[in-house]
């Protein structure tokens, strides 16, 4: 049997990936990687144990993506 919370959560990471990467067309590639990195790390790390793993990862990525986004609107111009 296939362990697919680490295929979800690895593709997840490159969703996050290339939508940060059209959000900040700008930045460098190293840049939005450590930035998407850094807030997906913290989504996941900050949601409650509780929750199921693909709910985490769910709102984590969704965090990383707000977060892009409100660095494009407000830092960007």
């Amino acid at each position: 049997m296939k362990n697919w919370k680490s295929i979800i959560f690895s593709v997840s990471i490159v969703v996050v990936y290339i939508v940060n990467s059209a959000l900040l067309p700008t930045w460098s590639h190293t840049l939005v990687g450590v930035f998407t990195g850094l807030i997906l790390g913290a989504g996941y790390w900050l949601t409650g144990n509780k929750l199921k793993m693909w709910i985490r990862i769910l709102i984590s990525v969704a965090v990383a993506i707000a977060a892009a986004a409100i660095v494009r609107i407000f830092c960007i111009e």
